[in-house]
Protein backbone atom coordinates (compact mmCIF):
# COMPACT_ATOMS: atom_id res chain seq x y z
CA UNK A 1 0.00 0.00 0.00
CA UNK A 2 1.10 3.77 -0.11
CA UNK A 3 -0.05 5.22 3.29
CA UNK A 4 2.44 8.44 3.33
CA UNK A 5 4.04 10.27 0.73
CA UNK A 6 5.66 13.47 0.06
CA UNK A 7 6.10 16.99 -2.24
CA UNK A 8 8.66 18.92 -1.57
CA UNK A 9 9.15 20.02 -5.44
CA UNK A 10 6.84 23.09 -5.98
CA UNK A 11 3.97 22.29 -8.04
CA UNK A 12 5.30 24.61 -11.01
CA UNK A 13 8.49 22.66 -11.25
CA UNK A 14 6.61 19.38 -10.95
CA UNK A 15 5.09 20.53 -13.87
CA UNK A 16 8.33 21.12 -15.59
CA UNK A 17 9.51 18.01 -14.99
CA UNK A 18 6.75 16.01 -16.17
CA UNK A 19 5.00 18.72 -18.94
CA UNK A 20 8.59 20.55 -20.82
CA UNK A 21 6.82 21.47 -23.37
CA UNK A 22 5.43 25.51 -22.23
CA UNK A 23 2.46 25.45 -24.80
CA UNK A 24 0.84 22.37 -22.79
CA UNK A 25 1.60 23.47 -19.72
CA UNK A 26 -0.81 26.63 -20.49
CA UNK A 27 -3.43 24.73 -20.46
CA UNK A 28 -3.48 23.56 -16.78
CA UNK A 29 -5.22 25.76 -14.29
CA UNK A 30 -2.74 25.97 -11.11
CA UNK A 31 -5.04 29.02 -9.73
CA UNK A 32 -6.49 26.54 -6.85
CA UNK A 33 -3.47 26.26 -5.40
CA UNK A 34 -2.76 28.58 -3.07
CA UNK A 35 -0.47 28.67 0.11
CA UNK A 36 0.93 24.83 -0.59
CA UNK A 37 4.26 24.90 1.20
CA UNK A 38 6.44 21.42 0.69
CA UNK A 39 5.66 18.39 2.25
CA UNK A 40 7.60 15.64 3.95
CA UNK A 41 4.99 13.37 5.74
CA UNK A 42 1.44 13.47 3.59
CA UNK A 43 -0.75 10.79 5.41
CA UNK A 44 -4.24 9.95 4.95
CA UNK A 45 -6.64 12.33 5.31
CA UNK A 46 -4.76 15.26 4.74
CA UNK A 47 -4.66 17.92 1.86
CA UNK A 48 -2.98 16.57 -1.51
CA UNK A 49 -2.86 18.25 -4.74
CA UNK A 50 -4.17 16.24 -7.62
CA UNK A 51 -4.31 16.74 -11.74
CA UNK A 52 -7.66 16.17 -13.56
CA UNK A 53 -9.12 16.75 -16.65
CA UNK A 54 -12.26 19.28 -16.32
CA UNK A 55 -13.50 19.62 -20.08
CA UNK A 56 -12.97 21.01 -23.30
CA UNK A 57 -9.17 19.78 -23.16
CA UNK A 58 -8.28 21.49 -20.30
CA UNK A 59 -6.96 20.82 -16.64
CA UNK A 60 -6.65 21.62 -13.23
CA UNK A 61 -4.65 20.89 -10.24
CA UNK A 62 -6.19 21.21 -7.05
CA UNK A 63 -6.28 20.23 -3.61
CA UNK A 64 -8.60 17.16 -2.06
CA UNK A 65 -8.42 15.32 0.89
CA UNK A 66 -6.53 12.22 1.02
CA UNK A 67 -8.66 8.86 1.66
CA UNK A 68 -12.00 8.48 -0.32
CA UNK A 69 -15.18 9.46 0.63
CA UNK A 70 -18.04 8.44 -1.57
CA UNK A 71 -20.44 10.14 -2.84
CA UNK A 72 -23.19 8.01 -1.06
CA UNK A 73 -21.24 8.28 2.51
CA UNK A 74 -23.03 10.25 5.00
CA UNK A 75 -19.99 11.24 7.21
CA UNK A 76 -15.67 10.86 6.55
CA UNK A 77 -15.97 7.84 8.82
CA UNK A 78 -14.56 5.51 5.26
CA UNK A 79 -12.33 7.57 4.06
CA UNK A 80 -9.14 6.34 5.90
CA UNK A 81 -10.02 2.54 5.05
CA UNK A 82 -10.02 4.49 1.43
CA UNK A 83 -6.64 6.11 0.57
CA UNK A 84 -5.62 3.17 -1.63
CA UNK A 85 -7.52 1.14 -4.06
CA UNK A 86 -5.73 -1.69 -5.59
CA UNK A 87 -5.46 -1.61 -9.58
CA UNK A 88 -6.79 -5.61 -9.77
CA UNK A 89 -10.25 -5.06 -8.18
CA UNK A 90 -11.40 -1.87 -9.76
CA UNK A 91 -13.86 -3.05 -11.70
CA UNK A 92 -14.93 -5.18 -9.11
CA UNK A 93 -15.21 -2.93 -5.98
CA UNK A 94 -18.41 -0.76 -6.01
CA UNK A 95 -16.75 2.57 -4.94
CA UNK A 96 -13.91 2.62 -7.67
CA UNK A 97 -15.73 0.93 -10.81
CA UNK A 98 -18.03 4.32 -11.99
CA UNK A 99 -14.79 6.42 -11.16
CA UNK A 100 -12.73 4.88 -13.39
CA UNK A 101 -14.76 5.96 -16.68
CA UNK A 102 -14.92 9.18 -15.12
CA UNK A 103 -13.23 10.67 -12.46
CA UNK A 104 -9.38 9.44 -13.28
CA UNK A 105 -6.39 11.77 -11.63
CA UNK A 106 -2.57 12.04 -11.49
CA UNK A 107 -1.45 12.98 -7.88
CA UNK A 108 1.76 14.94 -7.52
CA UNK A 109 4.84 13.21 -5.76
CA UNK A 110 8.14 13.16 -5.49
CA UNK A 111 8.53 10.22 -3.00
CA UNK A 112 6.10 7.58 -0.65
CA UNK A 113 7.54 5.62 2.44
CA UNK A 114 6.86 1.67 3.15
CA UNK A 115 7.86 0.11 5.79
CA UNK A 116 9.52 -3.04 6.45
CA UNK A 117 8.79 -6.03 8.44
CA UNK A 118 11.43 -7.14 10.66
CA UNK A 119 12.05 -9.61 13.82
CA UNK A 120 11.33 -7.19 15.92
CA UNK A 121 8.21 -5.25 16.50
CA UNK A 122 9.25 -2.26 15.32
CA UNK A 123 9.11 -1.96 11.45
CA UNK A 124 11.71 -0.03 9.56
CA UNK A 125 10.71 3.07 7.27
CA UNK A 126 12.05 4.03 3.65
CA UNK A 127 11.99 6.85 1.06
CA UNK A 128 11.20 5.28 -2.10
CA UNK A 129 12.33 7.31 -4.52
CA UNK A 130 13.40 8.34 -7.89
CA UNK A 131 17.08 8.72 -8.85
CA UNK A 132 17.95 12.48 -8.62
CA UNK A 133 14.51 12.75 -6.59
CA UNK A 134 12.80 13.54 -10.11
CA UNK A 135 8.59 13.72 -8.50
CA UNK A 136 6.22 11.74 -10.65
CA UNK A 137 2.79 11.51 -10.19
CA UNK A 138 0.74 8.62 -9.14
CA UNK A 139 -2.74 7.57 -10.57
CA UNK A 140 -6.28 7.63 -8.60
CA UNK A 141 -9.43 8.21 -8.25
CA UNK A 142 -11.54 11.69 -6.84
CA UNK A 143 -15.14 12.07 -6.46
CA UNK A 144 -17.00 15.12 -4.93
CA UNK A 145 -19.55 14.30 -1.78
CA UNK A 146 -22.43 16.38 -1.49
CA UNK A 147 -24.44 14.73 1.78
CA UNK A 148 -21.73 15.45 4.67
CA UNK A 149 -21.57 19.18 4.83
CA UNK A 150 -24.87 21.03 3.35
CA UNK A 151 -22.70 23.94 3.31
CA UNK A 152 -19.30 22.66 1.28
CA UNK A 153 -18.68 20.11 -0.81
CA UNK A 154 -16.43 17.01 0.16
CA UNK A 155 -13.86 16.40 -2.83
CA UNK A 156 -11.36 13.85 -2.11
CA UNK A 157 -9.20 10.97 -4.07
CA UNK A 158 -7.82 7.28 -3.66
CA UNK A 159 -3.88 6.49 -4.63
CA UNK A 160 -4.29 3.17 -7.29
CA UNK A 161 -1.66 0.59 -6.04
CA UNK A 162 -0.01 -2.37 -7.97
CA UNK A 163 2.41 -5.23 -7.42
CA UNK A 164 5.76 -3.85 -5.98
CA UNK A 165 8.62 -4.23 -8.80
CA UNK A 166 12.29 -5.67 -8.00
CA UNK A 167 13.08 -2.28 -6.62
CA UNK A 168 10.65 -2.42 -3.76
CA UNK A 169 9.75 -5.79 -2.80
CA UNK A 170 12.18 -6.62 -0.47
CA UNK A 171 10.56 -3.53 1.36
CA UNK A 172 6.87 -4.19 0.44
CA UNK A 173 4.71 -6.12 -1.64
CA UNK A 174 2.42 -3.07 -2.92
CA UNK A 175 3.84 0.51 -4.83
CA UNK A 176 1.87 3.25 -6.22
CA UNK A 177 1.35 3.02 -9.99
CA UNK A 178 3.67 6.05 -10.71
CA UNK A 179 3.87 7.97 -14.26
CA UNK A 180 7.12 9.57 -15.43
CA UNK A 181 6.45 11.97 -18.16
CA UNK A 182 3.39 13.76 -19.16
CA UNK A 183 2.10 11.47 -22.13
CA UNK A 184 1.76 8.53 -19.23
CA UNK A 185 -0.32 11.19 -17.64
CA UNK A 186 -2.50 12.40 -20.32
CA UNK A 187 -2.86 8.69 -21.38
CA UNK A 188 -4.55 7.95 -17.87
CA UNK A 189 -6.59 11.53 -17.60
CA UNK A 190 -7.71 11.74 -21.63
CA UNK A 191 -10.98 10.20 -22.93
CA UNK A 192 -13.00 10.93 -19.55
CA UNK A 193 -16.10 8.89 -19.65
CA UNK A 194 -14.11 6.10 -22.08
CA UNK A 195 -15.02 2.67 -20.99
CA UNK A 196 -12.10 1.43 -19.65
CA UNK A 197 -11.57 -2.86 -19.48
CA UNK A 198 -9.37 -4.66 -17.84
CA UNK A 199 -6.76 -4.79 -20.44
CA UNK A 200 -6.45 -0.85 -20.70
CA UNK A 201 -6.58 -0.98 -16.56
CA UNK A 202 -3.70 -3.37 -17.10
CA UNK A 203 -1.65 -1.57 -19.73
CA UNK A 204 -2.06 1.29 -17.99
CA UNK A 205 -1.84 0.57 -14.33
CA UNK A 206 1.70 -1.31 -14.43
CA UNK A 207 4.66 -1.18 -11.97
CA UNK A 208 7.77 1.22 -12.13
CA UNK A 209 10.30 -0.55 -14.51
CA UNK A 210 13.16 -2.27 -12.90
CA UNK A 211 15.99 0.27 -11.65
CA UNK A 212 14.11 3.12 -11.71
CA UNK A 213 13.60 3.42 -7.45
CA UNK A 214 16.02 3.63 -4.47
CA UNK A 215 15.22 2.78 -1.28
CA UNK A 216 16.34 5.15 1.57
CA UNK A 217 16.11 3.72 5.06
CA UNK A 218 15.24 6.53 6.78
CA UNK A 219 14.44 7.95 10.76
CA UNK A 220 11.26 6.12 12.71
CA UNK A 221 10.19 9.85 13.05
CA UNK A 222 8.58 9.50 10.18
CA UNK A 223 6.48 7.32 12.44
CA UNK A 224 4.78 10.70 14.16
CA UNK A 225 2.01 12.29 11.56
CA UNK A 226 2.41 16.01 12.99
CA UNK A 227 6.63 15.49 12.02
CA UNK A 228 6.92 17.18 9.02
CA UNK A 229 10.55 18.32 8.28
CA UNK A 230 12.94 17.97 5.73
CA UNK A 231 15.41 16.02 7.80
CA UNK A 232 12.51 13.17 7.09
CA UNK A 233 13.76 11.95 3.70
CA UNK A 234 17.80 12.08 4.95
CA UNK A 235 19.18 8.80 5.13
CA UNK A 236 19.40 7.52 9.06
CA UNK A 237 23.22 7.62 10.03
CA UNK A 238 25.36 5.44 9.40
CA UNK A 239 22.65 3.44 6.20
CA UNK A 240 23.15 3.69 2.72
CA UNK A 241 20.38 3.91 -0.14
CA UNK A 242 20.08 0.62 -1.96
Amino acid sequence: MCGRFTLKTPVADWLESLFPSESFRKLIDTSRVTGWAPRYNIAPTQSILILREQGNGSYCIEPMRWGLVPAWAESLQSAYSMFNARSETLLEKSSFKNLVQTNRCTILADGYYEWQATESKQKTPYWIHAPEEKPFGMAGLWTTNHRIHPERDVSSATVITVPANDDTRRVHDRMPAMQWTGEEVMAWLADRGKVLGETDLHDSLAPAPSGSLHCRRVSREVNRVQVDLPGLVLPEEGLFET
